[in-house]
C-alpha cells in the first residue's frame, strides 16, 4: 500500500511540474527479481493502453497494457561479492 501511496505522489508531481497527465490508477508498482544481476528491479506496469501527453517536453507517451517503466534498482550483495567489489576498487581487505 504504502509503494502504491508513492507511486501516486511521484505521477501526481510529474504532472504539476511537467504538465503530464499521467492518471496513477492507470500503473500499479511490479517488482522483478534479476538472478543474473543481483537486485529487485521497480516498475511501473500500465494496466491498460493509454497515452499519456507530457507538455514541457512536447512529447506523447503510448502505453501498452503491461508495458512498464524501470523506475529503480536494488541491488543484494553477499559478503564475497562486496570483497570482489572492494578489491576491485584497490581496497585492501582482510
Amino acid at each position: 500500500m504504502a509503494g502504491q501511496i508513492r507511486l501516486e505522489r511521484g505521477l501526481r508531481r510529474l504532472n504539476q511540474e511537467l504538465g503530464a497527465d499521467f492518471d496513477p490508477i492507470s500503473f500499479r508498482i511490479r517488482a522483478l527479481w534479476n538472478c543474473a544481476e543481483s537486485r529487485i528491479e521497480m516498475h511501473l506496469e500500465s494496466t491498460l493502453e493509454h497515452r499519456v501527453r507530457i507538455m514541457a517536453a512536447n512529447v506523447d507517451v503510448h502505453f501498452a497494457k503491461c508495458e512498464t517503466i524501470h523506475t529503480e534498482n536494488s541491488y543484494k550483495f553477499t559478503p564475497e561479492t562486496i570483497r570482489s567489489l572492494l578489491e576491485d576498487a584497490s581496497f585492501c581487505v582482510d
